[in-house]
């Protein structure tokens, strides 16, 4: 759509199609250009993508590579030098503890994620010689299921990345927990219960707290940020 405007000077209207939206004069006369818009992992097997429906749209975005650490971004210009560049996101990926930053170049930019662990349980045993545990409503996060076999408990929870950041205690000075050993995907916590100063793992009796941690924080593979509902936004400025 032609643009113009009423030239003071002359009184003369001056055609301003040769610009573009996303191109900008600054005061110096230096022009920048924008880059901007969502990307998102819709588990389709083809690792995160351009979203460009429920009102979005990609400015100077020619296309996102997912590698196995990183994200790229591919700019659809060759910039100059670079003002800024930034990748947040949503309040849904921010609640799950999703932390994300760039590595920028004058064609592309990186992005590289990490994760805070934040499973925990208060979690009671109760049922005698068939044990049942049960988490508290009130203080458990990200636990998937609890299951009792033998003299272990095996705790299910959302993968955590930081394979020493794990904690557990009883509220019972009788009955200790130790951590019996971690499962090599981060999404399962082994926990045996001793009696006393016992060193053979027992059932513990009725009544028994156990409070669980998982915490600390780790890189994560852009493979394992699969949550179809939530974005991660994109913005910066280049000079060209």
């Amino acid at each position: 759509m032609s643009q113009s405007r009423f030239d003071a000077s002359g009184g003369t209207k001056q055609d301003f199609n040769a610009y573009k939206v996303d191109l900008l004069t600054k005061g110096n006369g230096a022009r920048t250009r924008v880059i901007a818009g969502v990307i998102r992992n819709l588990d389709d097997g083809n690792g995160f993508q351009l979203i460009t429906t429920g009102g979005h749209t990609p400015i100077n975005i020619e296309s996102i590579e997912t590698m196995s650490d990183r994200v790229r971004v591919n700019y659809s210009f060759v910039g100059i030098t670079v003002g800024t560049f930034v990748a947040v996101p949503d309040e849904a990926l921010a609640k799950k503890g999703f932390l994300m930053g760039s590595s920028v170049a004058n064609t592309y930019a990186d992005i590289f994620f990490k994760k805070i662990d934040d499973v925990a349980g208060y979690i009671t045993k109760s049922g005698g010689a068939t044990p049942v545990f049960t988490p508290s409503a009130t203080y458990a996060r990200g636990i998937i299921n609890i299951a009792w076999a033998g003299s272990t408990l095996t705790i299910t929870h959302d993968k955590c990345y930081n394979p020493a950041g794990v904690s557990v205690q009883t509220r019972d000075n009788m009955t200790r927990a130790i951590v019996g050993s971690m499962d090599g995907t981060g999404n399962i916590s082994y926990v045996k219960f001793f009696a006393g100063a016992d060193t053979v793992a027992s059932t513990p009796p009725d009544g028994t707290v156990l409070i669980f941690n998982r915490f600390g924080s780790g890189e994560v593979p852009p493979a394992d940020i699969i949550y179809p509902s939530s974005n991660i936004w994109l913005y910066g400025v280049m000079n060209v």
